[in-house]
């Protein structure tokens, strides 16, 4: 889950080590489909990075944290139309485009509204009112 609320990007491309390094792990048993040009700038780049460690994890089989799958949520308020709008597209990216899911953080705190009520009224008062 990464949660944005006032994050604006510059678009700043990364260092092209960093970017050869996850070229390789895209495509044979990845849900991302081939590696984008428009995957290698903020902030577009950031879920790349993030779907990739999720699924090294997931491959690594490992004992103690034991992941099979995931859903790749990203929080952005609707009014973060600008960020919203650089990471639309992103899920046409993937094999199955249910794994990425752009959620606002009401919506998201909706089901746990009444049991963590100090919670959501933080975050309200912070974030969306």
């Amino acid at each position: 889950m990464e949660w944005k609320y006032v994050e604006t990007y510059e678009h700043v491309r990364a260092p092209q080590t960093s970017i050869n390094r996850y070229i390789p792990l895209v495509g044979s048993g990845s849900s991302i489909k081939q590696w984008e040009k428009s995957y290698e700038y903020d902030p577009v780049y950031e879920l790349v990075c993030q779907t990739l460690l999720v699924e090294g994890i997931i491959k690594s089989c490992d004992k103690v944290l034991r992941v099979d799958d995931y859903l790749h949520l990203n929080v952005i308020p609707a009014g973060n139309k600008e960020l919203r709008s650089d990471v639309c597209t992103f899920s046409d990216g993937l094999i199955d485009s249910s794994k990425y899911l752009i959620i606002s953080p009401e919506k998201l705190m909706e089901p746990v509204k009444n049991t963590h009520r100090d919670l959501c009224e933080y975050l309200a008062a912070r974030y969306w009112k």
